[in-house]
């Protein structure tokens, strides 16, 4: 499953809505500081009669409370989650090692790799 699939699917959950409007709703934000992946609350707005920060305080802490339960595999998946001028931010987990075992597929020689050039490129003692 993709990050935005399990972002999706753990938001319409407390949305009331498809996974895939809430996929249709997911944006990347301008800069990375404010995250990798984001949903606007303001289209929630109206339906649900409350501010979009406050549905964005709502969403981060009902995913909170959920953390160690149902929502296990999101967060291995992403850093933290925060919010800001009712947008919900995802980070992604930069240090979980998500492409190793590919990468380890694609170059299995590697480590002789490294190795050869450590030993040709030794300063002389």
């Amino acid at each position: 499953m993709t990050l935005t699939s399990l972002i999706a699917k753990a938001l319409s959950i407390h949305l009331s809505v498809d996974p895939e409007e809430v996929t249709a709703n997911l944006t990347t934000p301008p800069r990375p500081e404010m995250g990798d992946i984001a949903l606007p609350c303001f289209r929630y707005a109206k339906v649900m009669r409350k501010a979009p920060q406050a549905i964005a305080d709502e969403l981060k802490a009902a995913l909170d409370k959920e953390r160690e339960t149902s929502l296990k595999a999101l967060y291995e998946r992403i850093e933290r989650i925060d919010t800001a001028g009712g947008y919900l931010n995802f980070f992604k987990d930069r240090h979980r090692g998500i492409f190793v075992p590919q990468y380890r597929q694609t170059f299995p020689c590697r480590s002789r790799f490294f190795n050869l050039f450590r030993r040709s490129h030794r300063e002389p003692v």
